[in-house]
């Protein structure tokens, strides 16, 4: 229910709505082979800026 209705709303917006979403496997690969899943090029994030406030704990 909740894995079709989320590919329900990724098909009926507009690219750019979603910059990311957490799926079960199963539909990770209904999202791939719909072209909905892009790549991500890790050099493109400082991965040391992004955790840094839980560092600090």
């Amino acid at each position: 229910a909740g894995g079709d209705n989320m590919l329900a709303l990724i098909a009926q917006s507009p690219p750019g709505t979603y910059d990311l979403v957490l799926s079960d496997g199963e539909f990770v690969k209904l999202l791939k082979e719909a072209g909905y899943i892009e790549t991500m090029d890790p050099n493109a994030y400082n991965m040391g800026d992004l955790f840094d406030e839980d560092r600090k704990r």
